[in-house]
């Protein structure tokens, strides 16, 4: 697991790096705006929630994968990389779509990396609330605010 906490950064899928190193596409230019558009990058990608990945069965992933190089990645390894991708940021909306993978979803590197998400957001919360921080929305109500 750490080889993929460390890896993964702020990628859910090794795409960008692979066209980058690929020696097929060195040196490599568009031909035309068609081909620029043809290898842009899927909308379904650039607006993935990583919540909902976490949560993709064996058909969800099929749909989500249809049609790209991302269909040869697992279900399993999608779903840990998204919770390591939100681990890493430290999303606390995110933890019990975690505690779900960690109990419920059959692949072993998946509930590794949620447990490990889990972990990492629970230090930040246990360190804010050590230190008597508060994140937005966890405070009371603002006085001003009247209901109104």
């Amino acid at each position: 697991l750490d080889v993929y906490k460390n890896a993964a950064a702020e990628h859910l899928f090794g795409c960008d790096d692979c066209q980058a190193v690929c020696p097929y596409n060195r040196g490599r230019v568009a031909r035309s705006s068609r081909d620029e558009a043809r290898h842009a990058p899927d909308e379904r990608w650039a607006s993935a929630d990583l919540v909902a990945l976490l949560g993709l069965d064996d058909e969800g992933f099929r749909a989500f994968t249809h049609g790209s190089p991302l269909h040869r990645a697992t279900r399993g390894g999608l779903v840990r990389n998204a919770a390591l991708l939100l681990g890493t940021r430290r999303d606390p909306d995110a933890l019990g779509a975690l505690a779900r993978v960690v109990t419920e979803d059959p692949d072993p590197g998946a509930r590794d990396a949620a447990t490990w998400a889990i972990a990492r957001i629970r230090t930040v919360e246990t360190a804010a609330s050590a230190t008597g921080e508060v994140r937005a929305g966890d405070g009371p109500a603002d006085a001003s605010d009247d209901g109104s």
